[in-house]
This record gives structure tokens, C-alpha cells and sequence, in this order.
């Protein structure tokens, strides 16, 4: 059953993650603040060379959707904490909260459609996924004409 409140980002550890090759770390970290930890193409999948995980948060009984927002927000805040002092020596391989949105922006401000595919691409090649599935050619000319706000 679901509950419409699972709230996630893809987000880049490589540092606690040791490269993607300890997943496990990366999850007990996670569950330290209030978050789980996925493969990149979302349950019972790996991350990959660079660490990347699906990161929610793991209330999502007897809330409002508010409260899972503000746990993604603060847990992802202490977690990229973590990820920063683990690995002084290729930090800069992380996607830290503040550059994350401009990484599929355009210089206006707008979604870089191009590059959305483009990561969607990259993620068809290590796993199927729900993005794989309903991220149709379709759906994406369907996104295009949204007004974004």
C-alpha cells in the first residue's frame, strides 16, 4: 500500500558511499537522520561508481506531506554534512544542496530538458526503472509544454 508520500532527490555520495562500493555504509548513515537510502534506480537496486543513492525520508505513515519535506530537507542538510568531512580529497566529485538544482537548469532558470534526458539516459544503462518505464518520448514532449513556475 502507498501512501503518496515518498518524497526523494538522487543525490551523489561518494565519499561515505567509498565510491558506490559500500552501500551499506551510506544506508546506517542515512537512517542516522531520519532518511533511506536506494540504488539509483530506485528499491532493490545498485548505486553507482559515483555513490549515487534515492534518498527519502522513512516517515510516511500518519503524516503530513509538510513534515516529509522538512525531514528530507534537514536529514539531506546533516547528510551532505557528513558526505563533506568524509572525503576532503575528491569533495568536489559531490553535488552539494546548493548546486544541485542548477545542475538541470538552464541560464535562465528554466529545466534543461536536454539534460534531464541525458541523465535519464545514463540511468537506462545501470538499471530499469520507474523513470525507464513511464519517462517515455511521449511523456517528456507532454513535460516540455508545462508552464514552470
Amino acid at each position: 500500500m502507498g501512501t503518496g508520500k515518498r518524497q526523494s532527490i538522487l543525490g551523489k555520495f561518494p565519499n561515505i558511499s567509498e565510491k558506490g562500493t559500500n552501500e551499506k555504509k551510506l544506508k546506517e548513515e542515512a537512517k542516522k537522520h531520519g532518511l533511506q537510502a536506494r540504488g539509483v534506480g530506485g528499491e532493490h537496486s545498485a548505486m553507482d561508481a559515483q555513490g549515487t543513492a534515492d534518498i527519502s525520508p522513512m516517515a510516511r505513515f500518519g503524516v503530513t506531506e509538510a513534515f516529509v519535506a522538512e525531514k528530507l530537507y534537514n536529514g539531506l542538510v546533516k547528510l551532505y554534512q557528513v558526505e563533506k568531512a568524509a572525503g576532503a580529497d575528491h569533495h568536489s566529485e559531490c553535488v552539494f544542496i546548493e548546486d544541485a538544482r542548477k545542475q538541470y537548469l538552464d541560464g535562465e532558470g528554466n529545466v534543461a530538458w536536454d539534460k534531464v534526458e541525458a541523465r535519464l539516459l545514463e540511468l537506462r544503462s545501470i538499471k530499469t526503472s520507474l523513470g525507464n518505464k513511464f519517462f517515455t518520448k511521449e511523456a517528456s514532449q507532454k513535460a516540455r509544454g508545462l508552464e514552470q513556475s
